[in-house]
C-alpha cells in the first residue's frame, strides 16, 4: 500500500505549504474585492502575527507560514470569542480590536438616485435610498472578516492546485501493472492519480460514489485503482439531500470540469476537502469512514510505501501506529528527500517520526532493518526504485483532460 503527502505533488510543479501561502495572499490581493472587503488587509495581519510570534521564539523570520497553521489560525479568530480559552484572554491584539469594514455606498448610486428624480418613481427612489443606507451602515467585525477570508482561502485552492495531465509522469511507478488491484492512499486534493490512470487505461474508483452517509467504505469491484482519498478532493462537494423519513441526508456530488453547472457550485462553503491543522477529524462529510477504511486496508498490508509525508497528522499516524505495533514484522518504506540531510531530519522532524525511525533501527546503530528502506530522493526517482518504470502512458492532450468526462477520466 502506498500513502501519498503533499511532497508527492511537488514534482508536478505544485506549491509546498509555504508556497500555497504566497500564492493564496497573491490570489486574494489581486482579487478586485480582496481589499474592498478587508480580506488582504486580514491575511497579511495573521501572517505577519505568526512571523512574529515564531521569531520571538529563535524562528527563522524567512522560513514561510504553513499554509494549514494559517488557516487554522484563520478559524479561530472568526470565532475566538466562542472559544474555550476566550475567558482567560483579558485582550486580542489591537490589531483585531481595530480591524473594521466600513459601509460603501453602492456602485453607480449617484447615477441612478438622478435618473430616479427625473423620471420621478417614487418606489425607485424609495428602494435606492434603502438600499444606501444599508449599504452605509454595514460594517463588518473583524469576526466576519476573518470568517468570509477562511471561505475564500478554501475557494482559492482550486486555482492553486490545478494540474494538467503532464505534469504528473514521474507517477506512473505506482501504476505498475500487476495481479493485485493497485491501493492508494492520499491526503492531497489535487486530481493527479485520476489523471494518471485515465492516460493509462485503468480503471479507477475513488468509492465516493457508494459512500451512503454512514462508517462504512465500499469499494466497486473489478476495479484497476483504488484510490481513497483521506482529505478530500477539489472536485468534491458535501451537499444535504431530503430522504423519506424527512431527516437530511449527507451526500457527496463529484464534478468535473466537463460539468460547468456543477463545477460552478463548488464553492468554497461546502467544497469536500479537510482543510487546516485543527480540522482534521471534521466530522460531516465522508471523512471518518475513510479513515476507519484506511485502518481496516492497512491491516493487510505487509509493505507500506509512504512518499513526501510529514508525519504531523495524528489521526494517520495513529493508524499507522496501530498497523506497525500489531503486524509481526511490518516493513516500511520512506521516500522522501529530506532524508538524505541528517541534520535537518534530526532536529526538525516530528515526534512521530522521529520514533518511527527508531523503531527501524537495528538497536542503537545508524544501520536499519533489512525490511525497511529509506530513500533520500524525490517521488519521481524513489517510485522508480521501488516499482520500476510503470505502465505506458497515453500522449497528453491538454484539452481533453480540461474538459473530460467521467467515463473518460
Amino acid at each position: 500500500m502506498v500513502l501519498l503527502g503533499a511532497g508527492a505533488s511537488v514534482e508536478a510543479g505544485l506549491p509546498t505549504s509555504t508556497q500555497l501561502t504566497q500564492r493564496i495572499v497573491e490570489d486574494i490581493s489581486r482579487s478586485s474585492n480582496g481589499a474592498y472587503r478587508g480580506l488582504s488587509p486580514a491575511i497579511n495581519f495573521a501572517i505577519g502575527a505568526l512571523i512574529a510570534h515564531d521569531t520571538a521564539r529563535g524562528g527563522d523570520a524567512f522560513a514561510g507560514v504553513d499554509v494549514e497553521r494559517l488557516f487554522a489560525a484563520v478559524r479561530m479568530l472568526s470565532d475566538r470569542d466562542n472559544l474555550e480559552i476566550a475567558p482567560f484572554v483579558s485582550a486580542w491584539s489591537d490589531g483585531l480590536r481595530f480591524m473594521r469594514r466600513k459601509g460603501r455606498m453602492p456602485a453607480f448610486f449617484k447615477d441612478n438616485f438622478s435618473r430616479a428624480l427625473t423620471t420621478g418613481s417614487g418606489t425607485t427612489l424609495d428602494r435606492l435610498f434603502a438600499d444606501a443606507v444599508r449599504a452605509v451602515v454595514n460594517e463588518a467585525t473583524a469576526d466576519e472578516i476573518f470568517a468570509e477570508l477562511g471561505g475564500d482561502m478554501i475557494g482559492s485552492l482550486r486555482g492553486c492546485l490545478d494540474l494538467d495531465g503532464s505534469s504528473v509522469d514521474y507517477l506512473a511507478p505506482l501504476l505498475a501493472r500487476s495481479d493485485d488491484t493497485t491501493t492508494i492512499a492520499t491526503l492531497n486534493y489535487d486530481r493527479s492519480i485520476e489523471l494518471l490512470a485515465g492516460r493509462a487505461g485503468l480503471d479507477l474508483t475513488t468509492g465516493i460514489d457508494l459512500w451512503s452517509g454512514g462508517y462504512d467504505w465500499d469499494w466497486e469491484a473489478g476495479k484497476d485503482v483504488y484510490l481513497l482519498k483521506l482529505h478530500g478532493s477539489l472536485d468534491w462537494r458535501i451537499e444535504m439531500e431530503q430522504t423519506e423519513n424527512g431527516m437530511a441526508h449527507e451526500v457527496v456530488r463529484s464534478f468535473l470540469k466537463s460539468d460547468n453547472d456543477g463545477f460552478q457550485r463548488l464553492g468554497a462553503a461546502n467544497l469536500g476537502v479537510i482543510f487546516g491543522q485543527r480540522e482534521k477529524l471534521r466530522a460531516d462529510g465522508p471523512f471518518l469512514a475513510m479513515l476507519r477504511e484506511f485502518g481496516e486496508m492497512l491491516k493487510t498490508c505487509e509493505r507500506l510505501v509512504v512518499v513526501g509525508y510529514s508525519f504531523r497528522d495524528d489521526h494517520i499516524n495513529a493508524a499507522i501506529r496501530r498497523w506497525f505495533t500489531d503486524r509481526p514484522k511490518p516493513k516500511v518504506t520512506l521516500i522522501d528527500p529530506m532524508l538524505a540531510d541528517e541534520q535537518w531530519v534530526y532536529s526538525r522532524i516530528s515526534p512521530f517520526l522521529k520514533e518511527l525511525l527508531r523503531a527501524m533501527r537495528e538497536g542503537y546503530s545508524n544501520e536499519f532493518k533489512p525490511e525497511h528502506q529509506l530513500l533520500g530522493v524525490g517521488a519521481g526517482a524513489g517510485l522508480r526504485q521501488v516499482f520500476g518504470d510503470g505502465p505506458e502512458l497515453q500522449p497528453v492532450d491538454i484539452v481533453r483532460h480540461a474538459l473530460a468526462s467521467p467515463s473518460e477520466d
